[in-house]
């Protein structure tokens, strides 16, 4: 009983930790983006110009300084000595995998035309960012990060129920060892719990598939012939 509790507990606590994270889910996979689209943008100089996104929130660029455009879906803006440019909005958007899981490509277009921003959030032990112009309005970010790695698959119920009827049993063998060991005295492998009727197990489920596929075969192992005159 508490074994089931304590494993009720333990996925209460692992379902409450995911509601407080921003998690994105891809191709049946789920990766933790919480803390990743920070207030109020990244920054990139590219080609001695400046590029400002988020790729999980609108661009403030009333922040930025020459950007007067206060368009609440820019993802990302670009700054010359004396401009600002859109380079992409936040919508619409299209998220695909990296290779195996290993991590996601964001790309995000200029919805009034002539621009487009790609991410390339790649799994990596280390954080790492490069950014490159590929066009007057098109850049593409190289975004290595662990959190690009995927979230562990969490464990279903049937898993949890294989791990607490496994851990019942290992509980049930050493405290019935112990008490066998300390309390009855025993030695040998008569101190495993009820060892006589776990021993006869295996010869009793061979004589009941016998009886249920060779029902005119009677079993010789357990079970003696009545005498006449004997109950």
């Amino acid at each position: 009983m508490l074994q089931i509790l304590f494993l009720l507990f333990t996925q209460h606590v692992f379902t409450a930790s995911r509601k407080n994270k921003d998690i994105f889910r891809i191709d049946e996979r789920d990766y933790d983006l919480t803390n990743l689209a920070k207030s109020p943008y990244y920054f990139d100089t590219v080609n001695e110009t400046s590029l400002y996104w988020n790729f999980r929130k609108s661009v403030d660029v009333t922040k930025i300084s020459r950007c007067e455009n206060t368009d609440e879906y820019q993802v990302a803006v670009h700054v010359t000595k004396d401009q600002c440019w859109l380079v992409a909005s936040i919508t619409p958007e299209d998220h695909t995998v990296i290779g195996k899981h290993k991590g996601i490509h964001f790309s995000y277009i200029n919805s009034r035309g002539g621009g487009d921003f790609q991410i390339f959030f790649q799994c990596s032990k280390k954080e790492s960012r490069a950014a490159v112009q590929t066009d007057s309005d098109s850049f593409e970010v190289t975004w290595n990060h662990p959190q690009a790695c995927p979230m562990p698959i969490p464990l279903s119920w049937g898993t949890w129920t294989l791990i607490g009827i496994g851990g019942c049993v290992i509980l049930y063998i050493i405290i019935g060892a112990l008490y066998s060991f300390c309390v009855l005295g025993k030695k040998g492998r008569a101190i495993f719990p009820n060892y006589y009727f776990w021993a006869e197990i295996p010869s009793l489920v061979k004589d009941g598939v016998n009886l249920i596929f060779s029902p005119c075969t009677r079993g010789k192992e357990h079970y003696g012939k009545m005498e006449d005159g004997k109950k």
